[in-house]
């Protein structure tokens, strides 16, 4: 595996393989620590050392090929044709485009022109643009977290290391400034922000000066909007990465990775649950 040893110096490296970067190495990931706020039981199903890989789903895929396209320029599948799969004729010619692909994906003709649209779209917003200029797309960074020893690992979807700014490239339903804060609580990207911050202060001794959010719309007109969080959406942040980062301490120390709790816990029901009204009448 391509990967520094836990002892390395803390730096960002170029080079390292998606597939290496995401095997388990010791390294705790945003991601990971993401998964371990459900609870560290499943954070272990997923990222443990005995994690049954599992296959890519469609939408994880097409996330994939989006940054390659956007942030890379490189086209990492082939347009699929329209082939019956149920017939023999229909197997036997997915077959052999499978083997033309050589391990490419392959996608359907509207995916390809949705990936291509999204791509168009950001590399066309001013903003957005300007932003990608400069720097490096999937830089791999290592380091270890000094209160807790914990060793961590960040990719950040775009690097600018000179100028401290990491760009974060999210495909969404709605990339409005309504909808996309749903999408960053939804998914604790305040989180991933919070960590990339913390390791690239660590890696470099320097303050991370601007974390910024290029999202992008699935659909037409594919709009896009581009973000930074505000000091206290980063500050919740913060405090979320930290309290997974010491729950995960703690978790390796006693090797012990607990579900939802050994004891009875009293929960109740949603709100919206509990505003019901009687209709039936009741006698004084």
């Amino acid at each position: 595996m391509n990967t520094p040893p836990l002892d390395a110096a803390p730096a960002y490296l170029s080079g390292i393989p998606d597939t290496d970067y995401h095997a388990p190495d010791g390294r705790v990931s945003s991601s990971g620590l993401k998964a371990l706020q459900r609870s560290p039981a499943h954070y272990l199903a997923e990222y443990g050392p005995d994690a049954v890989p599992r296959e890519e789903i469609q939408a994880l895929l097409l996330g994939r090929l989006l940054h390659a396209v956007t942030l890379e320029g490189r086209e990492e599948f082939m347009e699929a044709h329209d082939i019956d799969r149920r017939t023999k004729a229909g197997k036997e010619a997915w077959a052999r485009l499978q083997e033309e692909a050589d391990g490419r994906a392959i996608l359907k003709a509207d995916q390809v022109q949705m990936v291509r649209a999204v791509a168009a779209a950001v590399r066309a917003h001013p903003m957005a643009a300007l932003l990608l200029e400069q720097g490096a797309a999937e830089v791999s960074g290592y380091f270890t977290d000094p209160e807790t020893g914990v060793h961590c690992k960040t990719r950040p979807d775009w690097l600018r290391v000179d100028d401290g700014v990491v760009v974060d490239l999210k495909s969404t339903i709605d990339a409005g400034p309504g909808g996309f804060p749903r999408e960053i609580s939804r998914y604790s990207y305040h989180l991933s922000a919070a960590m990339y911050a913390h390791g690239f202060e660590v890696i470099t001794g320097e303050p991370l000066r601007d974390f910024v959010f290029i999202a992008v719309e699935k659909t037409p007109p594919y709009a896009v909007g581009v973000y930074r969080l505000d000091d206290e959406a980063m500050e919740a942040g913060r405090r979320l990465y930290r309290r997974a980062l010491r729950t995960y301490a703690e978790c390796l120390a006693s090797d012990r990775w607990p579900g939802y709790g050994e004891d009875i816990q009293t929960i109740s029901v949603p709100a919206w649950a509990l505003n019901t009204h009687d209709d039936e009448e009741t006698t004084p």
